[in-house]
């Protein structure tokens, strides 16, 4: 009948909105932060243009991201700045990054397609 129906509704739209509640707590929850050290790295042989590559780590479960630093710039950066990029190969992923290097922080979104080896980041970082 459809007093029932209604009921059933209402029920199930109860259990949904509690379970995007329970979704939104996770994803509150699920906040990242990944951390590398690189004072003992001498950089002053880097040209312009030569990258350095952190090793590939996890966020949130996806894996393949890394950095690429280019302490004196990639080709197209202003002279004195450095670029910092943020590479993701394989799966589609999109996020909200807060990137600080020595002592300069930056915000970036990023999405990165299905399949595709793409990078998401700044030709100006800075000095």
């Amino acid at each position: 009948n459809k007093d029932q129906r209604m009921q059933a509704l209402e029920a199930e739209n109860k259990d949904l909105r509690q379970e995007v509640a329970k979704l939104q707590r996770l994803q509150l929850a699920t906040r990242a932060r990944v951390s590398f050290d690189m004072t003992d790295h001498d950089f002053s042989d880097y040209a312009k243009g030569k990258a350095f590559r952190s090793k590939e780590f996890a966020l949130l479960g996806n894996d393949r991201f890394l950095f690429e630093l280019y302490p004196k710039g990639d080709r197209y950066a202003k002279d004195g700045s450095c670029s910092l990029y943020i590479r993701k190969n394989g799966l589609p992923f999109g996020g909200m990054f807060r990137v600080t290097l020595d002592g300069t922080t930056k915000k970036l979104a990023g999405l990165w397609a299905n399949h595709v080896v793409g990078q998401r980041g700044w030709m100006d970082f800075g000095p």
